[in-house]
Parts: structure tokens; sequence; C-alpha cells
């Protein structure tokens, strides 16, 4: 008789039922921080939307490893722009006077 143990399948901390929008879904947590795999389970209509979220899922697990490894990454997405943007806006509201709508 096969014994199965936590060692060959793994273990969770916290399994549980959230609503997720109109469905109901587990969720399956680990809370101790020496847990270095995590398993992520998706579910969608058609094969193409099951592709599409497998390509999204991997670009943010890939982004993640870029950032971890050389932090020489610049934002993208006009990230930079918004950031100047609410730097300009903040020294703006600092500057007293008419000198404030040059800004």
């Amino acid at each position: 008789k096969a014994v199965v143990s936590t060692q060959s399948t793994g273990d969770c901390s916290i399994v549980r039922l959230e609503e997720v929008g109109d469905t109901t879904v587990v969720v399956f947590r680990q809370e101790r921080e020496e847990s270095a795999m995590s398993t992520i389970i998706i579910r969608g209509s058609t094969d193409n939307i099951m592709d599409d979220i497998e390509r999204a899922i991997d670009d943010g697990v890939n982004s993640v490893k870029v950032l971890t490894r050389d932090q020489r990454c610049l934002p993208g997405a006009a990230a930079t722009e918004i950031e100047l943007a609410k730097q300009l806006m903040s020294y703006a509201e600092q500057t007293p006077g008419m000198e404030q709508y040059a800004i």
C-alpha cells in the first residue's frame, strides 16, 4: 500500500472558497516565507482565453525575474511621464504666486 506524504505532494496553509466577481473559486494560500514554489490554477471558457491567461502570467513572472536579477529596467507604458507630472504638480503647489502657473 502506497502512502502519499506531504513532501511528495506539498502542503498549503490556507484553503478557502472566495467569490471573484460572480464566480466562487477555491483559493490556496501559502503563508510561510520559505516557500519557493507557487501554483497558479487558471480557468477559462476557451483554449484561446486559456492561452492568453497563460501568456499574461508568463510575462508577469518573467518581468519579476528580470527585476530581481538586474534592477536597471525602466518603467514603460508612460509610467515615467506620469511620475514626472506628479512631481511637477507637487512642486508647483509649493510655489507661490503666478510662477505656479508656469510650472
